[in-house]
């Protein structure tokens, strides 16, 4: 009997390499059909990642790309000293799609400081996945989880220090819809004015902020009412709204029909 597939995330293989000048050491990663992840760190030296562009990968840094994918890296032939890196390869049900979101933040090198939280914790790693150590696949699975959302919270940190304050208000309100948004008070907190970003937030979005708002808390409440059987006030708090009038009020006037009413078509 064939092993069952295993979801969980683990490390598949993990290596410290030494690459001088002149190594033949390039790899294509369209001719990789393993469907793995790969953080790649530069101890010393650089490397190139051939991506959407070429990056060139130096000290606290790491490249993060997927096999397969239409990405390639290696020792540029420019190299003028030893390439000293450190690396995983990882695999688990979902995984791509962080190193995705990872990516779209940051692109696919981001800062990782060589003996540093997360660069201990990607040691930890490679420990745990040595067969000696006999480690659990949840325990693995686990590691690997918190070794991701750290990778996340840089990206994400950096991210957001690139933006202006006003853009970072603005992430605030996209990212969580259905909370209790006051625009002066979260204003306050970025240190601009509320018509100041009510002006950026129209510019970007297209609209102002309360009628976006108002319309993203509409559609989780008739997702909600179409997809469950929640209550009413479980509805209303779960889309963010103050009272249940206001939601009977905001959904007939989008949908033509009461909340009963939207629940009902589910069922015919």
């Amino acid at each position: 009997m064939a092993a069952p597939s295993m979801p969980l995330w683990r490390v598949v293989t993990h290596a410290r390499e030494r690459h001088p000048p002149g190594s033949r050491w390039w790899f294509d990663n369209r001719v990789r059909p393993d469907d793995s992840c790969v953080v790649q760190l530069a101890v010393s030296g650089r490397m190139r990642l051939v991506a959407d562009r070429a990056y060139d990968v130096g000290p606290d840094q790491a490249a993060l790309f997927r096999q397969p994918s239409h990405t390639s890296y290696g020792l540029p032939p420019d190299a003028r000293e030893t390439f000293v890196t450190e690396w995983l390869l990882v695999r688990g049900a979902g995984l791509a799609e962080h190193w995705d979101g990872i990516a779209a933040l940051r692109g696919p090198v981001v800062p990782l400081v060589c003996d540093g939280p997360v660069h201990r914790a990607m040691r930890q790693l490679s420990e745990l996945a040595d067969p000696r150590s006999r480690t659990p696949p949840l325990a693995m699975a686990a590691a690997l989880h918190a070794f991701v959302m750290q990778l996340w919270e840089g990206a994400m940190s950096a991210h957001a220090s690139d933006l202006r304050p006003v853009e970072r208000a603005i992430e605030a309100i996209l990212a969580a819809p259905t909370a209790p948004w006051s625009l002066k008070r979260l204003a306050d907190e970025h240190g601009v004015s509320r018509e100041h970003l009510a002006r950026a937030f129209r510019e970007r979005v297209g609209v102002p902020p309360a009628a976006w708002l108002a319309a993203e808390r509409v559609r989780r409440a008739v997702e909600l009412l179409e997809r469950t059987s929640l209550p009413i006030r479980a509805v209303r708090d779960q889309a963010g709204f103050a009272s249940s009038h206001t939601l009977i009020r905001r959904v007939r006037a989008v949908t033509g029909c009461s909340p009963l009413a939207v629940r009902q078509r589910r069922k015919g």
